[in-house]
């Protein structure tokens, strides 16, 4: 189902939905569940407050680091991009629309969100060949909620969608300011030109040594290297501290049991399934499918006054909806029909066809030694976090350095060559740290750093483990010797004396078209003839123009006609005016382009109109915003 929902019509539709998804995780709304993911700590402080209610900063990193995680980027990529800003603005934006709504009496019941949900995302995918089950489970997983949150989040939306649609009602754009931006778009425009070589222009110098020598003095910050910084790290886990505690075989065989569905796989079933309204609609159905030989299809086909689509799909006890796995696996033998189930959706009732997979499971000594580690580990979880927490304590008093944490603990650190902030080495080489856990997040810790000794925080990586990290030498920045960046200053002196003497012309040119003298003339003077070129407008391929790309943005920069304008080329300098303009729309298009240009600025209005509603509402219920906490909680600056 899964290879389906990436091709085809679904795609759109799932887009469609994940986009759905988006408003609703903006509003704090899709619950995603984080414990066990993020095990990030945030001091907790009040960030924002919405008519009274106050939004922890606890409460919105889970959103955050959500996020991040989905997004694939790190706390400071996440910071520079101003993603905390972008979502605490939708989060602000989502709880004043849905007060403001509630507010105004605006109530949508469950019902309608479910049919909302059904219509807009499961029906279409079911028209595709995917049961309404695949659907649901997807939309439920993919959100991390269950249908009790789904619903109630699809009814605030619902609401505040409704009340900004009220609010916007009516905003519609003019005919004048549609007919205006048609001729904006399908205005085009004819150039006159005549360009000059560098060689017409002037000729650049060789440089001396001595010019070369100033240059690269007055330009040192062109010809940095960045500050690198050699790195001595640890690594603290179970077995290099010491806790590795012994196991027996009852604890190990208990473990096993409680976890067979982990070692094997699940028996799959073919399912046919369909919803309706209510319980005694189902009965009926279900009277008529056993009266006809255990068909859904047949039953529902016997009844004139019930409409129901029968679908059917494969399924794993994992896979199906909460309510239904229970009259899918264990309640309903192969063949049968089972008794109505209820969820928010309908009543189900369910058709086990057949068992299309059986379950496996592993026996227990072929993955004794795995078990073995997973216990031995939880079980030395507390003595664990003992030594943790104590070396924790140490590190946030600046009592010991990373040379006597070793000796305490008999650890081996692991030396680190001088790499910059990216994890590179001075020759532009990717530093070896494979056996490093959570690399990136160690550099960037030790680039918080203050000093050569200094050491960082615990840091914790994905597999339970912890890495502390000290800067062993710091190399400063500093500016690549003259002699190994020679070539580079020459280029750069003898570019910055061309582009000098192409500005010098341009200006001399221009002056003499400004004071009035006539463009033939002046491009005569220079023994040149007057260029056409074809028709450009604004959306041109800019590749394709006479001049290169810079041509069009420089056509249309003109605002009156007799005006000139230059056009910069790598060792040319061109000068152009308009030789004619004019606007001729398509009329095989004439028609449906001015609807959608209509269509886009009245929705560009109502934008306009909700922007006003906004700020309005964010001064009803007094919106306040602790910014310095949000820097001081993201700010990777600010958070070592």
């Amino acid at each position: 189902m899964l290879r389906a929902m990436r091709t085809g019509k679904q795609s759109v539709l799932i887009k469609g939905f994940f986009l759905f998804l988006l408003a609703l995780a903006g509003g704090g709304l899709v619950m995603m569940d984080v414990q066990g993911v993020f095990n990030r700590s945030v001091p907790k402080a009040t960030l924002a407050t919405i008519d009274g209610e106050k939004l922890s900063t606890t409460e919105f990193d889970r959103i955050v680091q959500s996020a991040i995680s989905q997004q694939q980027i790190s706390q400071a990529d996440a910071y520079q991009s101003g993603l905390p800003q972008q979502l605490l603005d939708q989060e602000i934006n989502a709880r004043i629309f849905s007060r403001a709504a509630r507010d105004a009496g605006l109530v949508v019941d469950n019902r309608t969100a479910a049919q909302y949900v059904h219509g807009a995302f499961i029906q279409p995918l079911v028209s595709q060949g995917v049961s309404e089950q695949d659907a649901l489970q997807y939309i439920l997983r993919s959100s991390g909620l269950s249908e009790a949150q789904l619903l109630a989040s699809v009814r605030s939306q619902i609401a505040a969608e409704n009340l900004l649609k009220a609010v916007s009602y009516g905003a519609y754009a003019p005919k004048r300011l549609v007919e205006d931006a048609l001729k904006f778009r399908y205005e085009a425009r004819r150039a006159e030109y005549f360009t000059l070589g560098l060689k017409e222009i002037g000729t650049v110098a060789e440089p001396t040594e001595d010019d070369l020598k100033k240059h690269y003095e007055a330009t040192k910050s062109r010809y940095m290297q960045p500050e690198v910084r050699a790195l001595s790290a640890v690594v603290l886990d179970g077995p290099s501290l010491g806790v590795n505690p012994e196991v027996t075989d009852e604890e190990l065989l208990a473990w096993f049991d409680e976890h067979k569905r982990d070692y094997g796989t699940p028996e799959e079933r073919q399912i046919e399934q369909l919803v309706v309204d209510d319980e005694a609609t189902a009965n009926k159905v279900r009277d008529a499918a056993l009266a006809a030989g255990k068909d859904l299809k047949k039953g529902v086909a016997a009844l004139k006054d019930v409409t129901a689509n029968v679908v059917g799909g494969t399924y794993s006890e994992d896979d199906i909806a909460e309510e239904l796995a229970a009259a899918a696996f264990k309640d309903t033998a192969v063949g049968d029909i089972s008794k109505p189930v209820k969820s928010d959706f309908g009543w189900h009732i369910v058709r086990v066809v057949k068992v299309t997979k059986p379950g496996t499971s592993k026996k227990f000594e072929d993955v004794r030694a795995e078990i073995s580690k997973r216990v031995k580990a939880e079980k030395g979880a507390d003595a664990l976090y003992e030594v943790i927490n104590r070396i924790d304590d140490a590190l946030a008093g600046h009592q010991t350095t990373l040379e006597q944490l070793a000796q305490e603990y008999k650890l081996t650190p692991m030396a680190i060559e001088g790499v910059d902030a990216s994890g590179f080495t001075r020759d532009g080489r990717k530093a070896d740290l494979d056996k490093l856990p959570k690399a990136e997040k160690v550099i960037e810790s030790a680039f918080a750093l203050k000093q050569e000794g200094d050491v960082s925080a615990l840091i914790e990586a994905d597999d339970g483990s912890f890495v502390v990290v000290s800067v062993s030498k710091l190399t400063p920045a500093e500016a690549k010797p003259f002699d190994a960046v020679r070539r580079d200053v020459t280029q750069h002196w003898k570019a910055e004396r061309k582009n000098a003497l192409l500005d010098e012309k341009a200006a001399q040119v221009m002056e003499r078209l400004n004071m009035g003298e006539n463009f033939d003339a002046v491009a005569k003077s220079f023994g040149k003839t007057l260029a056409r070129s074809e028709f450009l407008r604004r959306d041109s391929d800019a590749g394709k123009a006479p001049l290169g790309r810079g041509m069009i943005p420089a056509l249309f920069s003109i605002e009156k006609s007799g005006q000139a304008t230059t056009v910069r080329g790598e060792d040319t300098l061109s000068f152009v005016r308009v030789a004619e303009r004019r606007t001729e729309t398509p009329k095989e298009s004439a028609e449906g382009e001015a609807k959608m240009l209509q269509q886009g600025l009245s929705r560009a209005l109502q934008g306009d109109i909700i922007e006003q509603y906004r700020k309005g509402l964010m001064s009803e219920y007094g919106v306040k915003v602790n910014r310095e906490i949000l820097e001081s909680t993201y700010d990777p600056a600010k958070t070592e």
